[in-house]
Parts: structure tokens; C-alpha cells; sequence
């Protein structure tokens, strides 16, 4: 997953409580300590040439070809922490929503008025 492929937004890490948001779906995470380090490696595919050779017959090389290996790892960060997420559904406050409701009420009543006035002109 790239950093291109999603929007993410995360809060709560200094608290001990984060929560991530990836896209549309929100994580709720909890913090622990590791038995260890983990280390944590970037993967790259090597891309192999054919030196002219059909794809399918790249693989019926001689055993004298020098055999390079299909992935690389380079070293990437380590921690001594994780973080383990679940999924959850947010929902506003019930005083949230009547305060939503008001104003929304209170905005339709205006563009209401406002047409009417608009009617007149």
C-alpha cells in the first residue's frame, strides 16, 4: 500500500490512544510493548532480463547463469512498539445531532425566506 492510494489521518498517538482514519474506515488502536525489536524491511522485485528470450523461456536457462534473486530488502525503521487497530463506526452526540438539526432547520427556514423575497423582485 502506498502513501498515494489513501488519504489517512491519524490522532491520539502522544495520548496512548490513536485513531486512524484510512479512506472511509476508522481504526480505533491500542498500544503495546513488543517482545523484541521489529524490524521492518521495504520489499523491491528485481526486474529480469530476458536478454531477448521469450518470457517462458527465461526460465529454462543453463544452471551456469548466474541466478539472481527475485526480491530485494533494504532496512527500513525498527520499533519496540505496536500498534494493534480495530475497526469502529464514530456517531455524533445525541446533543450533536439536535444542535445539527436546529441549524439545519433554522437554514431552511432563511433560504425559505429568501425565495420568497426573491419572488417579489
Amino acid at each position: 500500500m502506498s502513501d498515494d492510494e489513501y488519504e489517512y489521518e491519524e490522532e491520539g498517538l502522544e495520548e496512548g490512544k490513536p485513531f486512524l482514519q484510512l479512506g472511509h474506515h476508522t481504526f480505533e488502536g491500542e498500544i503495546d510493548d513488543t517482545i523484541g525489536t521489529h524490524l521492518l524491511f521495504e520489499i523491491q522485485e528485481n526486474k529480469r532480463e530476458t536478454a531477448g528470450l521469450l518470457p517462458l523461456l527465461s526460465s529454462m536457462r543453463s544452471e551456469s547463469d548466474n541466478k539472481q534473486p527475485k526480491y530485494t530488502t533494504t532496512y527500513y525503521a525498527s520499533s519496540e512498539k505496536i500498534v494493534s487497530c480495530t475497526p469502529v463506526s464514530l456517531k455524533a452526540k445525541n446533543d450533536e445531532f439536535d444542535q445539527l438539526g436546529i441549524k439545519a432547520k433554522a437554514a431552511a427556514q432563511q433560504r425559505d425566506l429568501d425565495d420568497k423575497e426573491n419572488e417579489y423582485l
